[in-house]
């Protein structure tokens, strides 16, 4: 009578380091990441992408110059920037009535941002006076699944803003230009000197 064998499986040990060889290589072929950049310039004939986006965002503490309570108006300057700047306060801002100039303020506003791609960088059948009250900043990344359009401004920032669904993010790439027009101040705010 033959006598059935029994083979016993091994059982398989794996040491710390061997894991982490397994699970390096499998991440292996996916690539190293590298951080987005808005340096490249878009491909492509100049274009207008999408325009009339409207985008409410936190501006830097500002000095104010001036405050014009009966059009609603308040100049501000930005340290380290050499201009002032002007911006009408929405009625959703109440702290009009106690400021005055030489108040340091915090500040929400609200834009409309034109994002387009352009070889050059200059606006596609636009005139220059209308850029030339308008702030300029870059595409530098695009997250379609939850609608995030990430800028970086000239001066090295970056901001993200929640796009509706109806914004073209699918004809946006890294390196289109856009093109940023201050609508209001929405918030005002005394910030701590």
């Amino acid at each position: 009578m033959l006598r059935q064998s029994r083979v016993r499986p091994r059982k398989l040990r794996m040491n710390r380091a061997t894991l982490a060889l397994v699970f390096f290589a499998a991440a292996l072929p996916t690539g190293c990441w590298t951080p987005p950049t808005a340096d490249r310039r878009p491909s492509g004939p100049p274009r207008i992408i999408d325009q009339g986006i409207i985008v409410e965002g936190a501006l830097p503490p500002a000095i104010v110059q001036s405050v014009d309570r009966a059009t609603r108006t308040v100049v501000t300057r930005y340290p380290n920037a050499p201009e002032s700047r002007a911006y009408h306060v929405g009625s959703t801002a109440s702290a009009l009535t106690h400021l005055f100039a030489g108040d340091k303020i915090c500040a929400r506003a609200s834009a409309a941002l034109t994002v387009y791609a352009s070889p050059d960088g200059r606006l596609p059948n636009a005139n220059r006076s209308s850029t030339d009250a308008a702030l300029g900043a870059r595409v530098l990344s695009i997250d379609p699944s939850y609608r995030l359009l990430t800028l970086r401004y000239a001066d090295g920032n970056s901001g993200t803003f929640k796009m509706a669904l109806k914004i073209r993010l699918a004809q946006m790439q890294p390196g289109d230009d856009v093109l940023i027009q201050p609508l209001e101040l929405v918030a005002l705010s005394p910030c701590a000197h």
